[in-house]
């Protein structure tokens, strides 16, 4: 059916081994911090084996997220409380193989449906109406050039008005006391 419970300790001790040697190699002291927080989360002492494969399957991830040296997804913040389910999160997480370290820059896989245009900031200068505006990237020329797409003008911007309010008698005339006289 399973691995025995002397199985899964093993394998725990193992994976949590190496994940305590790779602490040494974390540049990052937020990283590392988290790392230990993680660490400090699997490592509470349990007799369910349910529990205990649920463990051993973030410990592994973890030490092979190590061992490539990029952490993912449910590493990369502090373990929830209580620990989710490793299956329903791999499910919608797939764990990616990876040799880069999470700060190198990704570049992005060509699309099989071709070039897609990707959205940028075009300055005030280059629009009719004025401002920062979102607009679309246009898709390459033949011969590798961009295209400078012409965006329309924005709307013109609504202008806020106050309704002053009539002059009520109090502020039309000076206050009168019943000691003086009105003026003719």
């Amino acid at each position: 059916m399973g691995k025995s419970v002397e199985e899964l300790e093993d394998a725990f001790s193992r994976d949590l081994g190496a994940i305590q040697r790779s602490l040494e190699g974390i540049a990052s002291r937020h990283d590392r911090i988290r790392v230990e927080k993680w660490v400090g989360a699997l490592n509470h002492p349990t007799k369910q084996v349910v529990w205990m494969r649920n463990r051993n399957q973030h410990a592994s991830s973890l030490r092979q997220m190590l061992e490539s040296g990029s952490l993912l997804a449910p590493f990369t913040s502090f373990p929830p409380e209580p620990l989710q389910n490793y299956k329903s999160y791999a499910q919608t997480h797939p764990l990616k193989s990876s040799n880069k370290s999470s700060m190198e820059p990704s570049v992005p896989k060509p699309s099989k449906r071709g070039p897609q245009p990707s959205i940028s900031l075009v300055p005030e200068g280059d629009l009719e109406g004025g401002g920062w505006h979102i607009g679309r990237k246009p898709p390459p020329k033949a011969g590798g050039a961009w295209i400078k797409e012409t965006a329309k003008s924005a709307p013109p911007r609504r202008q806020s008005f106050t309704i002053a309010e009539p002059y009520s008698d109090h502020f039309d005339h000076p206050p009168t006391s019943a000691s003086q006289p009105p003026l003719s």
